[in-house]
């Protein structure tokens, strides 16, 4: 289902990103605020294909 949502998204010129991530709060959803993670590769958004306007 991942890879048919991106395709759609191509061929509709949206831009996809990631979020990476992996440390859980302790309601189990993940911690996307990169001030309160250890690992400083995590919280990162990671842009897949850039659909975005040139200014």
């Amino acid at each position: 289902m991942t890879t048919a949502a991106f395709q759609a998204a191509e061929e509709m010129g949206v831009t996809s990103l990631y979020l990476l991530g992996k440390t859980l709060t302790d309601n189990r959803g993940y911690i996307i605020h990169d001030q309160k993670v250890d690992d400083p590769n995590e919280a990162k958004v990671v842009i897949v294909s850039d659909h975005r306007l040139a200014d």
